[in-house]
């Protein structure tokens, strides 16, 4: 070892005293922060040498001086060792080396601290593992790391001995050591690999280094121990937690305090354990710290340090910590698994009244931050981005997922010098003297009702409630949607959920307000001591809700049954009068079952559904809606339409930006398209049409997602991938996508993205919509129609490209309506006043927008698809279609409606095929398309198939089914049916038959197919006939998913 190290290693060892340790220490002296405010934290040069090698000289210059204690148990220096190296001689006459993954099976002991050490000595990487993990998920973590032993610790259970090969701690312990292991091993191999949740619940294995071990135990910044120093370990050896439990004080020449689990959970008991052991650091998860400051804020008087970390702080906690007896000094500590434990620390002196989170504070020892925006730029003070975190504390990467590793840990070019950086995922911003604050995570922002929330918000502003001490919140689906569910601990008296309502809405817009509030005595802890939130998730899905038929309220009070309905389609019951429905978790589905129950409790004529729809969307408050309601039954209740052409004709206008150029410049380059705008790729058919342009053209596609970012845009189109059941991964060389919202001019992008997009595109494919049967036409036109709208300024900025645009059959309704019995693919549309549903609605103004703008010189394609279906080959379908409900609905009824319907299924993988290939076609600049099958089927064909397959179903006179709809919907108000219950009730525009009856094999009209049947004579592939093979595919796929459960004695 060099002087320089023998100096470092013996300032360590020794100069931090007990009684240096309060807020004013040299840790937290101004020429420190300021250094740390500017990223100047590298020491010169950096601890070099590995783990296990520092431990030996700090174990050999204090053999005596004791390392780990237990219960019971004390273990010197020398101990820990001398059992280390046998361990690790051990482990090399099995043919452990250097690089090997080793396993170990237990808990926190004086054991596990030699078993680690003697991993480490053999040139290996350790590998803990918690023997209360279900098999499962230890069998995924096994086959990820390929341990080639694993240490079975004393007092585990042998959960892995199908897995891997075990050994018994004391035989290696036991084991006759003639000399030491050797290995040549550096600061720069796999120290240990440590486990955290990946997407879709998926666990990654980070790699993390010796040298990165060193950054977080030697001269870091935040907390210098030494000898006669003694550090709390209570975090479970699988959590990283520990690392910095065991390390810091280990190659310090400090102690490790091992704690039990029932100690530290109990407020009166770990109180007594601090004053019997006198620790002089303590690390605790914020869950748990959280706990013990409400139930015992005084319990860290005296502490000299007490760290905290793992989840957003309660500012009210750390208060009144602070007024009931603070540490020593107080520290909040920020880091990813990924940049092993700790990247950030900030110390706790005073927190405002009106302070609504804990700073994270400023990097730590051999450690940079950088927050950086979207296009990898730093962003200024007070402004959020994401934190990017680099230095010698970084892991190597994901273990066997090299492009989940290049996707997290990117090189950055930083005024011209490459910095090589870790993506946190976090959101943050610095103050102005450099000040690190937490702003969520970009993975906590779900999608709920259409709208994008952002979970640590909504839990930061239910926390700075004056009664609630601590809040976690979650997102449950059940059969209709998604909604948010908040749990909470506070004081007593109890706030009521009226009340928190009120206080939440002050701050955040109706649409982030949980749908329920729950109270519990404490929030669950998972075994690292955060919140168990999976827990939660369970208590969420099981928490009992009104049923059906309990307390069904006097018919003649129109009030309570309004109010009894209301709570029986909320996710979680319990209306609030001063709340509207949509902030109570409504949404459209929900709004659909809504006015399904009413009509059908309340004995109201059908034609009423429409204008009470109207009236809930126009004010969705409870007393407003019972007025609604009130009036359909007195039959006063407004039914008057909007006249048709004010309902459509104010939004036939383009964009002034848009060039007029006439039809002569209509001619489209006859190049194939090298870059595609893709909209739609994160669902279920868009994710088939961007399959189909890698598969059938050489283009690049660029996807144009709502998003918080570009690489959350990505991230779901992945998603979409992975969730329809597409094989392999997406090119990286040839997908890219980008964040923006069709809603918005220039799609939300700055001008800088919009100028370099409009020149590079070559062509559009329009693919998204906003898909709903039962919203009317205004609340589908900001994407639909304002959506087309933007695009086709996008297609007209730069060189009047393609615009491939993805529109429904259903634009033909109107024509069966009014009796015309064949339409042809460049028949003019009309009849907009029949069509009688708000999506068709919206469809057929936006191709009359697409018709302006081929006039004014765009080349424009559109395609009108029948029933987009599942995958011609797997059956795999997105079940939340229209059409699937009613397969689920006539399956669990027993009866089918007797009515002629046709089954015109386009499956997903051929209708994008077909549309790519009319990318490539000269001559399609200008068409239309009737993408229909050849070779339908009918409604009953798919009951034949049921009944062939054991369901027993019955044909029923339509308008007798439809009456034994409403009263299956009527005790089922949560099945997929109910949104869709209105086409089956509501009377078409000027017919005397309801919507659903316009799609009938005697309404709607024949769609001619010239175009289609001439320019895909040459398509490689052709739509496979609606017949008993492809229908069978798809109940085979309903019921192997659950879908539609299998009839009795059902045998594949």
């Amino acid at each position: 070892m060099s002087t320089d190290d023998e100096a470092r290693s013996g300032r360590m060892a020794g100069e931090t005293s007990r009684g240096d340790t309060s807020a004013g220490s040299p840790l937290d002296s101004d020429q420190h922060l300021r250094r740390r405010a500017a990223n100047d934290t590298m020491t010169d040069p950096p601890v070099a040498g590995t783990v296990d090698g520092l431990f030996d000289r700090i174990a050999r210059r204090t053999p005596a001086a004791e390392a780990v204690r237990a219960t019971g148990v004390s273990w010197t220096y020398e101990r820990l060792r001398v059992t280390a190296e046998r361990i690790g001689a051990a482990l090399a006459s099995l043919g452990v080396t250097r690089g090997a993954v080793v396993g170990l099976i237990g808990h926190r002991s004086a054991e596990a601290c030699a078993a680690m050490l003697g991993v480490l000595k053999a040139g290996a990487a350790y590998l803990p593992l918690d023997d209360r993990l279900p098999s499962a998920r230890l069998r995924r973590m096994t086959d990820t790391a390929r341990p080639v032993v694993a240490i079975r610790l004393p007092s585990s259970r042998a959960v892995l001995d199908d897995m891997v090969r075990c050994v018994d701690y004391p035989a290696l312990a036991a084991h006759h050591c003639v000399t030491p292991p050797h290995s040549a091993h550096s600061g720069a191999d796999p120290a240990y690999l440590m486990f955290t949740s990946g997407t879709a619940g998926r666990p990654k294995a980070v790699v993390v280094p010796h040298r990165a071990v060193l950054r977080t135990a030697v001269d870091n910044l935040f907390l210098e121990l030494g000898p006669g120093d003694r550090m709390m370990h209570g975090a479970t050896i699988s959590f990283d937690a520990a690392t910095l439990e065991l390390w810091l004080p280990l190659l310090n020449g400090a102690s490790v305090l091992v704690v039990d689990n029932e100690t530290l959970l109990s407020a009166l008991e770990f109180q007594r354990w601090l004053a019997e052991n006198e620790p002089t650091a303590v690390f605790l998860t914020t869950g748990i710290l959280h706990q013990l400051a409400h139930d015992r804020p005084g319990i860290f008087a005296g502490l000299p340090h007490l760290l905290t970390g793992g989840e957003a702080l309660n500012p009210r906690l750390v208060r009144r910590i602070l007024q009931h007896g603070p540490p020593g000094r107080f520290v909040n500590a920020y880091g990813p698994t990924e940049a092993t434990v700790l990247a950030t620390t900030h110390t706790i002196t005073a927190v405002a009244e009106d302070a609504t989170a804990v700073p994270i504070g400023l990097p730590i020892g051999n450690t940079s931050c950088l927050v950086l925006s979207a296009d990898g730029s730093p962003v200024p003070p007070g402004v959020e981005g994401e934190l990017h975190i680099g230095g010698a504390g970084l892991a190597l990467g994901y273990l066997g997922d090299d492009e989940q590793t290049a996707r997290s840990f990117v090189t950055v070019l930083l005024d011209g010098v490459p910095q090589q950086l870790y993506r946190t995922g976090d959101l943050a911003c610095r103050d102005d003297d450099g000040v690190l604050h937490f702003r969520g995570r970009r993975d906590h922002q779900v999608k709920v009702r259409g709208n994008r929330l952002e979970l640590d918000e909504i839990r930061q502003a239910l926390n700075t409630h004056e009664a609630v001490t601590d809040s976690a919140l979650v997102t449950v689906e059940d059969a209709v949607s998604r909604h948010v569910v908040a749990y909470y601990t506070c004081t007593d008296p109890a706030p009521d959920m009226a009340g928190l309502r009120r206080h939440l809405a002050r701050d955040l817009p109706r649409y982030a307000i949980p749908s329920a509030f729950h109270r519990l005595a404490v929030l669950p802890l998972t075994p690292t001591g955060k919140v168990d939130l999976d827990r939660l998730r369970q208590l969420a899905a099981t928490t009992a809700r009104p049923t059906e038929r309990t307390g069904l309220p006097n018919s003649d009070d129109i009030a309570a049954r309004v109010a009894h309905s209301w709570s029986l389609v909320l996710p979680q019951g319990d209306p609030a009068s001063d709340e509207d429905f949509f902030g109570q978790g409504g949404d459209s589905l929900r709004a659909a079952q809504l006015i399904n129950r009413i009509v059908t409790t309340l004995k109201i004529d059908l034609t009423q559904s429409r204008p009470l729809l109207h009236r809930l969307l126009a004010d969705p408050r409870l007393p407003s809606f019972t007025g609604a309601v009130s009036d359909a039954v007195s039959g006063t209740l407004d039914t008057e339409e909007t006249d048709e052409a004010d309902r459509w004709q104010r939004d036939l206008y383009l964009h002034p930006t848009v060039r007029q150029r006439g039809p002569a410049a209509a001619a489209p380059s006859q190049r194939a398209p090298r870059r595609i705008l893709l909209t739609g790729a994160t669902g279920f058919f868009g994710s088939y049409l961007l399959r189909g342009i890698l598969q059938h053209t050489g283009a690049d596609v660029v996807c144009l997602a709502r998003a918080d970012d570009d690489d959350h845009a990505l991230a779901r189109v992945h998603d979409a991938q992975r969730r329809y059941g597409h094989p392999g991964t997406l090119p990286r060389a040839r997908v890219t996508a980008v964040a923006g919202d069709l809603r918005r001019r220039h799609l939300g992008w700055s001008d800088v993205r919009w100028r370099e997009l409009t020149g590079t595109v070559d062509a559009i494919h329009h693919s998204a919509a906003h898909v709903n049967f039962v919203y009317p036409y205004e609340e589908l036109r900001p994407t639909n129609v304002d959506g087309v709208r933007n695009l086709i300024e996008f297609a007209m900025s730069g060189r009047d490209v393609p615009f491939h645009y993805v529109s429904t059959i259903a634009v033909l309704a109107g024509f069966g309506s009014a009796g015309i019995r064949h339409v042809g693919e460049d028949q003019p549309l009309e009849h907009f006043g029949r069509l009688s549903m708000g999506y068709p609605e919206s469809k057929w103004v936006a191709e009359q927008l697409l018709r302006r703008a081929a006039a004014d010189g765009l080349p424009v394609v559109v395609h009108r698809p029948y029933e987009i279906t599942g995958d011609s080959s797997t059956g795999v379908w997105n079940t939340e279609a229209a059409i699937c409900a009613l397969f689920k609905a006539i399956v669990e009824m027993g009866s089918a409606p007797d009515i002629d319907l046709p089954l015109d299924f386009v499956p997903a993988d051929y209708l994008a095929a077909a549309i790519t290939f009319l990318t490539g076609s000269r001559g399609s600049a200008g068409r239309t398309y009737h993408l229909t099958n050849p070779r339908p089927g009918r409604l009953a064909d798919m009951i034949d198939r049921m009944r062939a397959r054991g369901y027993r179903i019955t044909v029923t006179r339509y308008d007798q089914w439809v009456k034994e709809l409403v009263d299956f919907v009527d005790a089922r108000p949560r099945h997929p049916i109910a949104a869709f219950v209105p086409i089956f009730t509501l009377p078409a525009a000027a017919r005397d038959f309801t919507v659903k009856e316009l799609y009938t094999h005697n309404v709607f009209p024949q769609a001619g197919r010239s175009h289609a049947d001439r320019d895909l004579v040459d398509l490689p592939v052709t739509c496979p006939a609606t017949d008993a093979a492809m229908l069978d595919r798809y109940l085979d796929y309903f019921a192997r998913v659950g879908f539609l459960g299998n009839p009795p004695g059902w045998c594949q």
